[in-house]
């Protein structure tokens, strides 16, 4: 029969885990146990009432649920499956009870948080919780491989100092080989950017130097020279009539150009291929000069004037159409003007 709920109690007489390890924090050496994920262990409970009276665990029902171990004991959360699996079994004379559990959770997952097993006794036909039936197992780190176990010094310490001084280290040692493969980790990183950047300091770009203006004109006159020998002959003419009519406001320039290399490249007389250039030094000399040709008919005819008067003179139908836009007149029609 069961003891009166107000006097009874659990207590953990045995559990078995594939390890022990003794963890120190916040100054506090405490032991843990350490199971691999999804492999079983078990623990054994007792328990007993107020005047050593015996506990039947074979009329008991029981609930045992997962939580961190941390202040408040709180609940592992989950979504679909469980975080813990159990199942357990009373001994033939019911002053014992055996259970099995299985943990689905990683501790490495949990923020490396420990975890406990709350283990509650309940009425087997309610189902209520019976106060005071109640226990939390020591802390548990879950791993998911058996190599990650830690392997026992094969021998003991010397004393109860060192022991605990080892223990201290140990978390220690596992903190600085952290720090030291991330920091080789840094700095193969840095010696890869310092490759990469001093090839890219290598391997300058090449800087075009600007052309004197006289290396530029010679270019540029090859490249068009090379250019009007791709027109077809029959073309050139129209070519050249399209360039000069298009020159605009270079036209003085392409008309100083054109002279001065018939001057000094060729050794040829300039001659003028722009409509209504100016003169050079104020004299007109292009080689057959329209204008010329006309200023000699007009001033052949008011000489014949002059000689003979109005009775032998047949005026030319074409001196009434002449210009003198590029030519200076002459000393005879300048004599006419003075007369008249």
């Amino acid at each position: 029969m069961a003891a009166p709920a107000h006097s009874a109690f659990l207590s953990l007489l045995d559990m078995q885990s594939h390890s022990e390890e003794k963890l120190a924090k916040n100054g506090i050496v405490k032991d843990i146990h350490v199971v691999v994920k999804g492999s079983p262990f078990h623990v054994l409970l007792g328990g007993g009432g107020s005047g050593g009276r015996s506990i039947n665990f074979a009329k008991l029902a029981f609930d045992a649920s997962l939580v961190y171990d941390c202040e408040g004991n709180k609940t592992v959360d989950f979504v679909k499956a469980a975080p813990l699996e159990s199942k357990y079994s009373p001994s033939g004379s019911g002053d014992k009870v055996e259970f099995e559990f299985r943990i689905k959770v990683l501790t490495s997952q949990h923020e490396d948080m420990l975890f406990r097993i709350r283990v509650q006794a309940l009425d087997p036909v309610t189902h209520a919780l019976i106060p005071g039936l109640a226990l939390m197992t020591p802390s548990i780190k879950v791993i998911s491989k058996p190599e990650q176990i830690k392997k026992k010094p094969t021998q003991p310490p010397a004393n109860k100092k060192r022991a605990i001084s080892a223990v201290v280290a140990d978390p220690m040692m596992d903190s600085l080989g952290r720090l030291e493969a991330r920091q080789e980790e840094t700095n193969r990183i840095l010696e890869r950017i310092l490759v990469e950047k001093s090839r890219a300091t290598l391997v300058k770009p090449e800087v075009v130097a600007p052309l004197a203006p006289l290396a530029e004109f010679e270019q540029s006159f090859a490249r068009m020279a090379r250019a009007f020998l791709t027109v077809p002959p029959e073309e050139r003419a129209s070519a050249i009539r399209r360039l000069a009519s298009a020159s605009g406001s270079d036209a003085s320039a392409l008309t100083e150009m054109i002279d001065m290399f018939s001057v000094e490249g060729l050794r040829r007389e300039p001659t003028s291929m722009m409509p209504n250039s100016p003169p050079l030094n104020g004299e007109c000399r292009c080689v057959d000069c329209p204008h010329r040709q006309e200023l000699s008919r007009v001033d052949g005819f008011y000489q014949r004037f002059l000689e003979n008067g109005l009775s032998g003179l047949s005026a030319p139908a074409e001196i009434t159409d002449f210009t003198l836009d590029a030519c200076e007149p002459d000393a005879s029609f300048a004599s006419f003007l003075s007369f008249a």
